[in-house]
């Protein structure tokens, strides 16, 4: 065994070398997935009676431009709550209102917050009408400069009104109105420029009737035969275009009889058929994928009684709510270890008879002493608040239960692995996790629970742990899985 000293500052090491990785990884991760995790700004509450195709860091934006995300849903008295966080830089104001629209292909969609038309002072507002009357026929008076009047803006924790179908029948009938007034102004306005203007309207049909007489002295000088020979020509061309026509149409009557590639395509059922075939397996996936959630897991957990440490990077993939496929890595500094029983037997002679007695030495022996990195492929399956696991855990073959408390921050479970092992019992370990601040979690617990060694490795030991899990939506478009289910 290595003496204290030295083993304290090598453990020293391998745990500041596991915190410096896991932030790295922590960091990359962070990176190239470009999820809002720590976006802050103002949180505005909005009320949808249709939330498909909303999740969680959806989109929200104004004018096209990326200006917060989606940070919780809810069910709210028979409504979908979203929360949102709108960047601090971004002033919404009280009177606007949010818009769900498609985003493309897959259903997805965002927020646009929609702002309300600037409202102008009494003085400064007219219609278009009357804008280009006053270009058309200027006015003596000068227009009064637009004066802007200053919104209130929202604050952290306001309502903003959500409006599914910004087109409705008032606003139709609003809009008509307008129409109709616009018209009836410019009647008005068209009779006064026609009586303020008549000596014009006079002069203009004179000239008129200038143009026309012009007109009918070019006609007269046109000559008939040259006129003859244009038409002959335009006759020539009809011919031609007839033709070529006569020729379109025996080529639709070849493809409507199935004749050629062309005629067999339109015609042959069985190319509708693999048609449809293909776009219901391209919905089927693209509908796999839009409900498929991925959920990133990275924790480091320190070992009291042991002085060691472990570092957990998993990817659970969750095609549907209660299944889950969970893959991971686990760093283990302490390398891997072999337990060896050495047995001794000892003949005593009593009394003319033979007395045995077996004495058994249980000896740890260190095959290496480099990290051991081990692997973990799980399939998960929740029924209500219970999961249960089953699968390979750290290269063993084990099993694990869950229960979700507290609207899920709170998660009780156990795992238990490594089934047969010489000269200890099966790996037990029991842990509680509480989850705080949206992606951050604090595990404790104990491990080893049934071991029967009392120094060394392999025995009781409680545990602490720190944690970052968070889903990433936009992992799904790039991973496709046609296998699950």
């Amino acid at each position: 065994m290595r003496p204290p000293s030295k083993g304290y500052t090598r453990e020293l090491k391998v745990g500041l070398f596991a915190l410096v990785a896991f932030l790295v990884i922590a960091a990359f991760s962070l990176r190239i997935t470009d999820s809002p995790i720590f976006r802050r700004g103002t949180v505005l509450v909005t009320f949808l009676d249709d939330a498909t195709g909303v999740f969680l860091n959806s989109k929200v934006k104004l004018a096209g431009i990326d200006i917060g995300a989606v940070k919780r849903i809810e069910l709210e008295n028979g409504k979908a709550k979203i929360t949102l966080v709108i960047d601090k830089h971004i002033d919404i104001p009280k009177d606007a209102h949010i818009e769900p629209r498609p985003l493309g292909i897959l259903g997805d969609k965002f927020l646009e917050v929609v702002l309300p038309v600037p409202e102008a002072t009494p003085s400064a507002r007219e219609s278009w009408l009357d804008r280009v009357f006053d270009v058309l026929v200027p006015s003596a008076q000068a227009q009064a400069p637009v004066v802007l009047k200053k919104k209130p803006q929202m604050n952290t924790g306001d309502v903003i009104p959500a409006h599914n179908s910004p087109a409705t029948l008032d606003d139709l009938a609003r809009q008509m109105g307008d129409v109709s007034g616009d018209v009836k102004k410019l009647t008005t306005k068209l009779n006064g420029m026609l009586d303020d203007n008549r000596p014009e309207v006079r002069d203009l049909v004179s000239s008129l009737n200038r143009t026309s007489q012009k007109l009918e002295k070019i006609f007269a000088q046109i000559n008939p035969d040259m006129m003859g020979r244009d038409l002959k020509d335009l006759s020539g061309a009809a011919g031609n275009v007839s033709r070529s026509l006569q020729k379109v149409e025996v080529l639709v009557s070849r493809v409507e009889r199935g004749e050629g590639t062309l005629g067999k395509l339109f015609n042959d059922p069985t190319v509708a058929i693999e048609l449809q075939r293909s776009i219901e397996t391209l919905n089927s996936a693209l509908e796999r994928v839009s409900r498929t959630v991925f959920v990133m897991d990275l924790s480091a957990e320190y070992y009291g009684p042991a002085d060691s440490s472990k570092t957990y990077v998993s990817l659970q993939i969750r095609p549907k709510e209660d299944v889950a496929y969970i893959g991971g890595v686990v760093v283990d500094p302490r390398g891997t270890l072999k337990r060896t029983i050495t047995s001794t037997n000892t003949t005593t002679t009593v009394v003319g008879s033979d007395s045995t007695t077996s004495v058994n030495t249980i000896e740890d022996t260190t095959i290496n002493n480099r990290e051991a990195v081990y692997f973990t492929l799980m399939m998960e399956k929740r029924i209500w608040n219970l999961a249960a696991r089953i699968g390979i855990l750290e290269n063993k073959g084990g099993l694990g239960v869950d229960w979700y408390l507290w609207n899920d921050r709170l998660r009780l479970g156990a795992d238990l692995f490594h089934l047969t092992r010489d000269g200890n019992r099966p790996h037990l370990k029991a842990y509680a996790k509480l989850a705080f601040l949206d992606y951050l979690y604090l595990t404790v617990g104990g491990d080893e629970l049934l071991s029967n060694v009392a120094q060394g490795v392999g025995r009781r030991s409680f545990m602490v742990g720190l944690g970052l899990r968070f889903s990433d939506e936009d992992v799904k478009t790039v991973l496709l899985l046609p296998g699950l289910p």
